[in-house]
Order: C-alpha cells, then structure tokens, then sequence
C-alpha cells in the first residue's frame, strides 16, 4: 500500500479494516525538540522512488484520485482513476500514453 497519508494513520485504518501482513509506503513524521516535522512525504514521483527502493519496478495496479500520481501509474500494469471527470480522464491519458480505467466511488 502506498500513500501519501501518515503511516501511523495508514497503519490503523488498515488495522481496523482488518488488513495486516502488508508492507505500507507512506509519508512519515518525526518529533524533534517539541515540533513535528516531515520526515519523507510520499507524494506524486517520490511514491514511485520508496517503491523502486524496494526493489519494485513495475506493480500490478495503482489507484489514485490525483494526477500528481501519474508517475505511479505509469509503473501499474493496470492504472485506474477513481472519480475522475472527462477532463481529469483526458490529460492522465495524454500523459500516460494509454487510457487508465476509470472507477467511481461514493
């Protein structure tokens, strides 16, 4: 699971739905000298690097709500846009060069 969530909250909600023995990428925190700072934000091409650092150059499906992640799902054998309007759906398929699923969520 890659998300450009906090991995503490990832870890719980993942918890909760009853989902364990999966390796979680996400952004960190870190608490110095009173203050919380970034430690790693998982966002747009920096998802794609924590993968490869993992040794994964390709991953079987990707799905995203931002094409601030088109990076990541230009690595998925299947890449799909959840709630993506016509224009969203447009510009992700420009740029990846194929057409990505299209999957709506309420």
């Amino acid at each position: 699971v890659v998300s450009g969530s906090e991995q503490r909250l990832v870890d719980e909600v993942l918890a909760a739905l009853g989902i364990r023995g999966v390796e979680v990428v996400a952004s960190r925190l870190a608490h110095e000298r009173g203050r919380w700072r970034v430690e790693r934000h998982c966002f747009g091409v920096r998802k794609v690097e924590a993968l490869r650092s993992l040794g994964l150059e390709a991953w079987d499906v990707a799905y995203t709500d931002s094409l601030a992640d088109l990076p990541m799902l230009a690595g998925a054998r299947r890449a799909v846009l959840v709630n993506a309007d016509t224009t969203m759906l447009e510009q992700a398929t420009r740029q990846l060069g194929r057409a990505p699923e299209r999957l709506r969520w309420r």
